[in-house]
């Protein structure tokens, strides 16, 4: 089994779905700090080459993907919670757009 990044073999492949201390250990120390340097980086190139289609199309994948492991999802609950998220932010931005005077 190859763990992503590593390179590296690990020296058991467990069918048990539990993660070996090896491969923990190797996740645990990956290079975090350039793991997302990079990924600013990937994310700006998109946004400055397709605009909002770069992280419209993700959002859409990643839902699309969702779906089909909870068919069900989002629930009534979850869309009352992100309702309740919007509209805090949208106050939070109308308040901070009178303090600009606008």
């Amino acid at each position: 089994m190859e763990r992503a990044g590593s390179g590296q073999r690990a020296k058991e492949q467990r069918s048990d779905g539990e993660i070996d201390a090896v491969s923990a250990r190797a996740f645990v120390q990956r290079g975090w700090v350039e793991l997302e340097r990079l990924d600013r980086e990937y994310w700006a190139s998109r946004r400055r080459d397709e605009g909002s289609r770069a992280t419209f199309g993700a959002s859409s994948a990643l839902l699309e993907h969702v779906r089909r492991l909870r068919p069900d999802w989002p629930g009534e609950a979850e869309r009352a919670a992100d309702l309740a998220h919007h509209l805090a932010w949208r106050r939070l931005l109308e308040k901070a757009a009178r303090g600009l005077g606008r």
